[in-house]
């Protein structure tokens, strides 16, 4: 008898009679199938029940043994009326369809289940409309007819056995599949599965394979029924709660997948037949005596690594965790058993291994045989448990066999089984084997030579293997073999295992516990890290490419010799062709049209809402790649209802939105990385997309960045998809657990947008992880959960999102942050180096002691403490061996200035780096902002009136400017400065006020020192004067006014105002230049935006215009993406204005699907356009030749300068306005009244600007008393202390925008009080403005403490705006 493995089937075979034509007729029908019947020949035997009870107790929300599948059935013809009975042995496979090649089967096919099913065939040849499987293809309606069979329609699929299987040196048969291709795996789950046996010409008699008795079909398989299409109808029938079923629960998932059934019990009676190798007069017999014995086995003697020279228990290496011995672990020494040789039975002299065989190590003697041979092998038992050898690859009686396989209980007939000898050597005791080797067991033609086979014991075969007895076995081809064993033409053997010795199963391991351990009572054989100190990574001198296995040991060199025999090369070669390859990166689309998806799922009709999502998310437009793709997990919403990452997502500030939960996991791979932290440590979670073992694999850092191991496979593809996606911010914290070896808890809390909160929660049921709200939800006490060990202060997740403090709260602990100077080191005086001329005044003094103080400072940097021979970061408890080196610089905030110096170089180590006006780097996504943080100097102080202007989030990029850690990575300022402060965390706005009061000295111009003023600056005063417009003004104001209303309230009503958020401005720029002079008036609104049948250029034209209305009317000076003044300004398609790299960053971040973050219309960079200089100021000679006419403003203004000059002629004063032109329009009356004057605008250069300031400053007679400044150029940088006068000529959207201008004036040098007039005209959208502008104000003063707007409140806010200012 022969036993066949063939593909996915085992099948015994006997011949059968050969025909041309057959015809199967086969219905599809739909049944209940029980995996563990407990009637007759299918009972289940030999079961482990405790572990079947998983997958066959029914219950609440288990379904059991029982499932409705949809099975092929065989009738008698086609009346589909009587059955054919198929063997039990069958089981649910449909029924064995045979053909020898030259055959043509006709399978008759009628569906009598409820969904449509087809027949799809392997091995044979097939027309088009006989395929049976669905797949876009692109042919007619007649040749998809096979595609579908549906309910109660039956169809002919026509199948021809052809040459193609079997072939010259298969055997005669070879087992092939049918199935259902409607979709294949939820239809061969469902039960839609058969055997299909292909054989050689005239191979077959009577339906079996010649000189075979009997045959069976066995599918070895794991039926998933997690896939069936019956699996809803399996919850409702069978189990007794299904409403409390949970179909992503893994546990309930692993129940359905149905391993039970895979064991069976044959019995193989002698059949008496005389062999063909009965006689063994002519046949070479081989007789080897083999023993086990003890031995003390060392894995590394040389105590080396062999690549690296170190010691293999030195502290950093990754062999040390299995090669140091100590109170609980074994070491690198096991007493071992293993098989040796011996010269006779007498079993008294050992063979000795020579050179060449001293690889072997733990193996046995190998055993080699030729084909025809017979193979003795008499074995003694030398050690205390019962072993046997139990050979592969030869023949042998149940006698001769090591192994020993007990009957089914009911097949017994009373008593116990009891082994047989060769199964069960005794210690002491020996037993002889005899095997054979025929032709069939070796090599064939297309085989090497020799086979390699193994023997070892069969009694408890993995303990018995892990113990160490196993050893190799080789079978060769008749003659061969040398005398000696050695095959001919060959100069060495090696015999290579790799494996993992898994000590921990040995049968020995309770002895080298008591022989290696020095405290063997306390060692805890269930602990993880003591097991896997046990899995001893050894091999036969090769390198295991596995990273796990490679780090463990599994790596050795080798030197191959040159051999002096050459070869010679007869080859002729006519010619000679030479390549030039690059390697180059390119962005590879995967596939260009999904139009083949799209057929597919359409022809199989799946409501699936994955769909939209594989679509749009997975593949993105075109399936461009670096766009990450999981094929296996896909979350189940649609793509509308992701969130995508906003404008401002790209700040950690924001993502930050709401504690989603607390999830408890698991950091793996320890050993393999040099990072380490302490308990109670804060950790990153950072994904490795391009991680060669794992796509989702997401690495755990410490504070400074180093590896310290990565989360489990199964949790890391969960989480994959939400980090990339950027739906959650997850961060961790190690409670305990740090000196773990192998693997350390982890507790991670999970930050997002509320509208992404059911996304998130969904993708991690779909995995099995559920969110925990409180830190007993994980199973944890609040008491003790995350302190494990003294490594730092206790240091708690929140177990709730924290109360908000209100914003007068804030604004009075944010006071504090800048209060005023106390009697401390930082007001004392040291006097300045005598290269100084200048006199330092008593405050400049104390900031140089207090600077000279800070460089050469020998504390240790904010939140660091010294303990032992470590230092620790009591924020985030990270330490480290090397001292920390403190901030050798700080951050100046005085509001009147210090002497300035800044250089942009990079190429350069600078001693010291002096960054002027710091707050310009607040944005840290700006460009500028990265360049300044990577100037290199040893030295670093920040300049700055405002060190927070907009929000918390304005001082990181000067912590990062000053090299602070752990707050050069801005996670670590965000998780434990700037959330806990913007949530109210009384904690974080401790550690604010304490790092603030190391590294800044801040003196405002009411700051006191010893009761007396830092110093004494005139008094400032602002007024208010209103502006009554003409007869003529208001009617033209009037007009334009009633004209805009409507057209801004059809826009409201129809529900687009920002989406002409252009031509509101336009409206609203027009009524402000009207307040100032009906000569700056523009053309009318725009009542619509592009036609959409404008041309490029004339849409390019029209969205210019719209943006230089944006610019000039002053009212967008903010960016919706960074909140900061505009750099480089770009519009969009939709007429919105922003930065260009913001906007970029944003297209880039959401690429293929950008949106714009006020409209969410869809935007694409190639369709931006920037303002071109040469348009800018198109209109101003325009303007330049109309007759010169006065307004009310210039009236007032006019009225109030010529007052002035009257009372003291040698006052100065600024005449501001954010429109160049109305300066031009207010030269004329300055002329005609006899005023000297100069102006400043950003049109000017650099050298005229520099003449004009000088020029102004001037105090000598006849100098100019009045400067034209423009809003913009007067906001930075300038002093213009001469001037003790200011007038504001129109008001600004940003009241810090007129702050910053006054200031250049009101400033150091002042001697005279300030007096500044603001000119508002009465009953105008300038009277509105002011009351945005108090509006702004208020929210500044409690806005330090608070999180920024979402693209939400800023639309809202907009839109409240526009209300406002339009009296609607």
């Amino acid at each position: 008898m022969n036993l066949l493995l063939l593909g996915t089937f085992l099948f015994l075979n006997t011949p059968l009679a050969w025909t041309r034509d057959k015809h199967y007729y086969i219905g599809i029908i739909e049944a209940v199938w029980n995996y563990a019947s407990e009637n007759g020949e299918k009972k289940l035997v030999s079961v482990d029940m405790e572990q079947s009870n998983l997958y066959l107790q029914s219950g609440p929300d288990r379904i059991g043994k029982t499932y409705k599948k949809a099975l092929y059935v065989q009738y008698t013809d086609e009346t589909f009326r009587k059955t054919v009975d198929k063997p039990v042995w069958l089981g649910f496979l449909g029924p064995i369809i045979k053909a020898e090649v030259g055959d043509k089967v006709y399978v008759h096919l009628k569906n009598f289940a409820s969904r449509p099913y087809t027949f799809h065939s392997h091995g044979v040849t097939y027309y088009k409309e006989h395929e049976g499987a669905i797949y876009p293809d692109n042919t007619t309606n007649f040749q998809k007819a096979d595609d579908k069979v549906f309910p109660g329609e039956q169809y002919l699929y026509v199948l021809h056995a052809s040459e193609q299987s079997p072939v010259d040196g298969d055997n005669n048969c070879v087992t092939r599949i049918y199935h259902s291709h409607v979709d294949a795996p939820k239809d061969i789950a469902s039960g839609l599965i058969g055997p299909l046996i292909l054989c050689k010409k005239d191979s077959l008699d009577k339906e079996k394979e010649k000189d075979i008795d009997q045959e069976f079909v066995v599918m070895f398989s794991v039926v998933d029924e997690n896939l069936s299409w019956y699996l809803e109808d399996n919850i409702k029938t069978f189990c007794s709660e299904p409403e409390k079923v949970d179909k992503d629960n893994e546990d309930f998932q692993e129940s359905n997948r149905m391993y039970s059934g895979l064991q069976a019990f044959f019995q193989v009676h002698n059949c008496n037949k005389p062999s063909p190798e009965a006689d063994t007069g002519e046949k070479h017999v081989r007789h080897y005596y083999i023993a086990a014995e003890e031995i003390i086995w060392d894995y590394a003697p040389s105590g080396t690594d062999t690549f690296t020279g170190d010691n293999l228990t030195a502290p950093e290496s990754h062999s040390r965790v299995f090669f140091e011995e100590s109170a609980m672990r074994i070491g690198g020494s096991y007493k071992k058993m293993v098989y040796r040789e011996y010269t006779d039975g007498s079993f008294r002299k050992r063979k000795q291994r020579g050179p060449d065989e001293e690889h072997l190590g733990i193996l046995g003697p190998v055993i080699w045989a030729e084909v025809g041979d017979i193979i003795k092998v008499t074995f003694h038992n030398n050690g205390k448990y019962p072993l046997s050898i139990q050979p592969t690859g030869v023949r042998f009686t149940v006698e001769n066999e090591g192994t020993f396989y007990a009957p089914p209980s009911h097949s017994l007939k009373g008593g116990v089984p009891h082994p047989q000898a060769s199964s069960h050597v005794a210690p002491k005791e020996t037993f002889t084997y005899e095997w054979t080797v025929p032709k069939e067991m070796g090599p064939t033609y297309a085989d090497p030579v020799c086979l390699s086979r193994m023997y070892y014991s069969g009694v408890d075969p993995t303990k018995d293997l892990f113990t160490g007895l196993i050893g190799p076995m080789k079978i060769c081809k008749k003659g061969s073999l040398l005398a000696n064993g050695r095959q001919k033409d060959v100069d060495k053997e090696f015999y290579l295992f790799p494996t993992v010795f898994d000590e921990n199963e040995s049968l020995l391991l309770d002895d080298n516990i008591r022989m290696f351990t020095t405290a063997p009572d306390h060692v805890n054989k269930e602990d993880e890290d003591f097991q896997e100190s046990n899995k001893m990574h050894w091999t036969f001198d090769v390198e295991c490419l596995t990273t796990d296995h490679y780090t463990g040991g599994m790596k050795q060199k080798y030197t191959v010799n040159q051999c002096n025999q050459r070869s010679e090369d007869h080859t002729v070669y006519l010619g000679e062709r030479t390549y030039y390859v690059a390697a180059v990166e390119v962005e590879w689309d995967y596939s260009p049209s999904r139009d083949w998806e799209k057929e597919l799922h359409h022809l199989q009709e799946q409501k699936d809402p994955d769909w939209k999502y594989l679509q749009s998310v997975q593949y993105g437009t075109h399936g461009n790649f670096p766009r990450l793709s999981y094929p296996t997990f896909f979350p189940r919403f649609e793509s509308q209802d992701i969130i995508p990452p906003d404008d401002f997502l790209n700040s950690d500030e924001e993502l930050d939105c709401v504690l989603f939960g607390i999830l408890r996991g698991q950091v793996v791979g320890l050993r393999y990385y040099t990072g380490v932290v302490n308990n109670n440590e804060m950790v990153s979670l950072q994904r490795e997309p391009d991680n060669p073992y794992d796509k989702n694999a997401i690495k755990v850092n410490n504070v400074n960045g180093d590896q310290v191991g990565h989360l489990k496979r199964n949790l890391a593809a969960a989480l994959a998809f939400l980090m990339d996606n950027k739906l959650v911010q997850v961060e961790g914290v190690v409670p305990f657990g740090a000196n773990n070896a192998f693997t350390m808890p982890l507790h991670m809390t999970f930050w997002g947008k509320e509208e992404n909160r059911e996304v998130v929660l969904d993708q991690l049921k779909k995995h099995g992880f559920k969110l925990g709200s409180t830190l007993k939800d994980l199973g944890l006490s609040s008491e003790n959960s995350l302190v494990s060990g003294r490594s730092g202060p206790r240091y708690n997740m929140p177990a709730h999102v924290a109360v908000q403090m209100t914003a007068e709260q804030l604004k009075t602990e944010f006071d504090k942050l800048f209060e005023d100077l106390k009697e401390d080191a930082k007001t004392n005086e040291m006097e300045p180096a005598e290269a100084i001329g200048t006199p330092l005044l008593p405050h400049q003094k104390q900031a140089l002691a207090w600077m000279i103080s800070r460089e050469n400072s020998k504390e240790l940097p904010p939140f660091w403490e010294q303990r032992n021979d470590l230092y620790y970061n009591t924020i985030t408890n990270f330490s480290v061996k090397q001292r920390p080196e403190n901030v050798h610089g700080g951050i100046l905030a005085d509001d009147m200035g210090l002497t300035k110096d800044d250089s942009p170089l990079h190429s350069i180590k600078w001693l010291r780096v002096i960054l002027d006006e710091g707050h310009a780097i607040r944005n840290p996504n700006a460009q500028q902002t990265k360049a300044v943080l990577d100037l290199e100097a040893e030295r670093r102080w920040v300049l700055t009136g405002t060190p927070i202007q907009n929000s918390l989030k304005d001082l990181w990029s000067l912590l990062s400017f000053l090299k602070l850690k752990p707050f050069i990575d801005r996670e670590w300022w965000h998780r434990t400065i700037q959330r806990p402060v913007t949530t109210g965390d009384e904690g974080g706005l401790r550690r604010l006020q304490s790092l603030i009061k190391s590294i800044t000295l801040r003196r405002t111009k009411t700051s006191k020192i010893k009761g007396k003023p830092v110093l004494e600056l005139p008094e400032r005063k602002v007024f208010i004067q209103h502006v009554s417009l003409s007869e003529e003004e208001r009617k033209i104001y009037q007009s334009v006014k009633n004209e805009g209303k409507a057209i801004i309230g059809r826009y409201f009503t129809d529900g687009t105002v920002l989406a002409h958020y252009a031509d509101v401005l336009g409206l609203l720029l027009r009524l402000r230049q009207i307040c100032c002079h009906i000569h700056l008036l523009t053309n009318g609104i725009s009542s619509s935006g592009s036609s959409g049948n404008d041309t490029p250029e004339e849409l390019r034209k029209m969205l210019i215009r719209k943006m230089r209305l944006i610019l000039s009317s002053g009212s967008d000076e903010e960016c919706a993406i960074c909140l900061d003044s505009l750099t480089f300004p770009v519009i969009t398609h939709c007429a919105h204005v922003f930065c260009k790299p913001c906007i970029c960053q944003v297209i880039q971040s959401e690429q293929p699907h950008a949106k714009c973050p006020l409209c969410r219309n869809n935007i694409h960079g190639d369709n931006l356009l920037e303002c071109p200089p040469e348009e800018s100021a198109c209109d101003s000679e325009e303007r330049s030749n109309m007759e010169w006419t006065s307004s009310s403003k210039i009236n007032a203004l006019m009225h109030a300068l010529i007052e002035l000059r009257t009372k003291n002629p040698n006052i100065k004063s600024l005449v501001v306005s954010q429109f160049t032109t109305f300066l031009s329009l207010i030269e004329t009356p300055l002329k005609a009244s006899g005023f000297m004057f100069t102006r400043l605008d950003g049109s000017m250069t650099q050298k005229k600007r520099v003449e004009s300031i000088q020029c102004f400053q001037n105090t000598e007679a006849g100098s100019p008393t009045i400067m034209l400044l423009s809003l913009k150029a007067g906001g930075v940088g300038l002093n213009l202390c001469a001037a003790s006068r200011v007038f504001l000529m129109d008001p600004a959207w940003n009241p810090a925008a007129e702050d910053q201008c006054f200031d250049r004036c009101h400033r150091l040098g002042q001697k005279q009080e300030v007096i500044i007039t603001k000119f508002i005209v009465k009953d105008s959208v300038e009277e509105n403005m002011l009351k945005i502008q108090n509006t702004k104000r208020e929210l500044a003063a409690g806005a330090f403490g608070t999180k920024k707007p979402d693209a939400n409140e800023m639309k809202q806010a907009k839109i409240n705006e526009i209300r406002t200012l339009v009296d609607l």
